[in-house]
């Protein structure tokens, strides 16, 4: 489930980046697409992270501060 999030999110930001591009043309499309797909990247680890944070604090509440 993660992972369908994670590249849902990628996939919207590449989208939204390279299509308000496309529509505004601000940049050189080479530069937009890597735009792009770096900022998709980003957005794709941050959403993994939270979940990872996410799991490590249910681990802690439920086990306590050593769980590992």
């Amino acid at each position: 489930m993660v992972t369908i999030l994670r590249n849902a999110a990628f996939a919207a930001v590449i989208v939204l980046v390279a299509g308000s591009n496309i529509y505004w043309q601000l940049l050189n499309p080479y530069l937009a697409c890597l735009l792009a797909v770096t900022a998709g990247w980003f957005v794709g680890r941050a959403v993994e992270e939270f979940f990872i944070r996410r799991a490590y604090g249910e681990m802690r509440q439920t086990y306590g501060e050593n769980w590992k």
